[in-house]
């Protein structure tokens, strides 16, 4: 797969997210037709930084495949969706091509969980690791992971955030 295709499709899956601010896209709406959470856009977020300034980070997923079937998350195992998953480098490669043409100042990246929490996050860390020198970098904590590699990427990112686990993983 090529990957401009694996971008589309995992910048794409990470727009349902809801933890950045914006995601590009027009106003949710949960009113009109398109339901609850619904949001258009994908690919770049905005975070803020304390002072207040607007920070926009590249949003994607490492892969949108995932050991889960989650009955609410559009990236259960049993949703029919195209299926992709960024190698490190391809990750490390797009984040620095749109950083230095000032699209971004940063990654927002999260994942479908790949083997297991730990591997998930151990490749998550290495894209961290990887983009610590050039970027700020945004990582979403694995809360399942066991300790030590949950801990990892805080060495690595600037910012860090963490979801709740869901009740009830299938």
């Amino acid at each position: 797969m090529q990957l401009r295709d694996k971008l589309r499709i995992l910048a794409d899956a990470a727009k349902y997210d809801a933890s950045c601010s914006s995601s590009g896209g027009k106003k949710r709406d949960s009113v009109q037709t398109r339901g609850i959470g619904s949001n258009e856009g994908m690919g770049i977020c905005h975070s803020y930084t304390p002072d207040g300034r607007c920070v926009s980070l590249l949003k994607i997923l490492l892969t949108n495949q995932c050991l889960y079937d989650c009955a609410y998350c559009i990236n259960r195992r049993s949703s029919n969706v195209p299926r992709a998953k960024f190698t490190v480098e391809e990750v490390v490669k797009l984040t620095l091509d749109f950083y230095k043409r000032n699209y971004i100042e940063g990654l927002f990246l999260s994942s479908g969980i790949i083997k297991s929490h730990d591997e998930t996050m151990e490749e998550m860390t290495r894209v961290a690791k990887s983009l610590r020198q050039k970027s700020a970098v945004t990582l979403f904590a694995n809360p399942w992971a066991k300790c030590a590699s949950a801990s990892m990427p805080a060495k690595s990112a600037t910012r860090l955030s963490s979801r709740p686990p869901a009740k009830a993983h299938k």
